[in-house]
């Protein structure tokens, strides 16, 4: 009996440790099994985030590369509006054009302002509102000097020419400016 006792106990005492080391042990094999599934979970939303960021950068650089090649294309051809413009318009007094010199630049100056408009709207919907009027401003003054030069290129009433001038500038610049700023507020993230 005293064996039987002591077998009672000991079988006691052993399953006492046992339990006691289930009880310590469960929770660390629960937790290293919570811990992994966490980790996985969060993998998997790491790599979510990751493709969505990839594709918003594809996104915004494809815009950037898209806006900025409209807002060259127009500017370019805004560019050679102005260079005829000056031409008709010139600064210095007697580098005025006359005869054929004169009728070959109106020509010259209605077509780069009608190519100015086919371009604007092509590009258009790739602009923001605001760039977009101001080219839109820029081809109504050039085309009011093309048909005030057209009309009777001897007979330019000066008043007519600075009105025009003064709004043509103006849009000119503004556009210029805007289309600056608007280079300068867009970003691209590199790298990625």
């Amino acid at each position: 009996m005293d064996i039987s006792w002591l077998k009672w106990i000991g079988q006691g005492a052993i399953g006492f440790l046992g339990g006691v080391a289930a009880y310590f042990a469960l929770p660390k094999l629960l937790g290293d099994w919570w811990l992994e599934k966490i980790k996985a979970s969060h993998a998997k939303k790491l790599e979510s985030l990751k493709t969505a960021l990839e594709k918003s950068t594809f996104v915004t650089k494809a815009h950037f590369e898209t806006e900025f090649a409209a807002m060259k294309e127009v500017s370019q051809c805004l560019a050679q509006v102005k260079i005829l413009y000056r031409r008709l318009n010139p600064l210095e007094i007697g580098k005025e054009l006359t005869g054929d010199a004169l009728k070959r630049c109106i020509t010259e100056f209605g077509e780069a302002n009608d190519k100015f408009l086919v371009k604007l709207e092509e590009y258009g919907v790739f602009l923001t509102p605001a760039i977009y009027d101001e080219f839109e401003r820029c081809h109504v003054a050039a085309h009011f000097e093309f048909d005030r030069f057209k009309t009777d290129p001897l007979n330019l009433h000066p008043k007519d020419k600075g009105l025009n001038a003064e709004h043509f500038w103006r849009a000119y610049r503004e556009a210029c400016q805007k289309v600056r700023d608007r280079i300068s507020s867009l970003a691209v993230i590199t790298g990625t």
